[in-house]
């Protein structure tokens, strides 16, 4: 959350010093007014940005985890399981879809990070075995990637 006070700004004709206190959160943002006695005022909660999302694209290495890993709580909670769609990464936020693309075949898949790899780790995302089967690359091992942040699939 982003807070932001802006103390003793003029709004009115008559010179009365209010004041302001934006918390911004998302799309929303939230003015609490002050006159000089510290009463509040009033609230104003309104929209006031476009909600849009920028893509980051990376490219790198991708590994899988290995079935010893079944049953394990993940960085974000959940007990890992390596037949769901899910990966790790070492920023993107918890819950974040990924589009992850195969450069070696063309192959796709979503998965969500529900887990989180060492910022030491050479490798840009780590994925459970079923999204590396479905990007045929089991048998490898190791695979040539690019991770695109999406929005939540339908």
């Amino acid at each position: 959350m982003c807070v932001a006070n802006l103390s003793n700004l003029k709004l009115s004709k008559n010179s009365v010093a209010y004041n302001l206190i934006f918390f911004i959160e998302q799309n929303l943002v939230i003015c609490f007014i002050k006159n000089l006695n510290m009463r509040l005022i009033f609230i104003i909660i309104s929209v006031v940005f476009m909600s849009f999302s920028v893509s980051k694209i990376e490219k790198g290495i991708a590994s899988y985890y290995g079935d010893s890993l079944n049953g394990r709580r993940t960085y974000s909670g959940e007990i890992f399981n390596n037949s769901l769609m899910t990966a790790a990464h070492k920023t993107l936020p918890m819950g974040t879809y990924v589009k992850v693309t195969n450069l070696k075949n063309d192959s796709v898949v979503v998965v969500k990070i529900n887990d989180r790899m060492p910022k030491s780790n050479p490798r840009v995302i780590d994925l459970s075995k079923a999204a590396a089967k479905k990007l045929n690359f089991v048998r490898a091992g190791l695979t040539t990637v690019t991770v695109e942040t999406i929005e939540k699939p339908e």
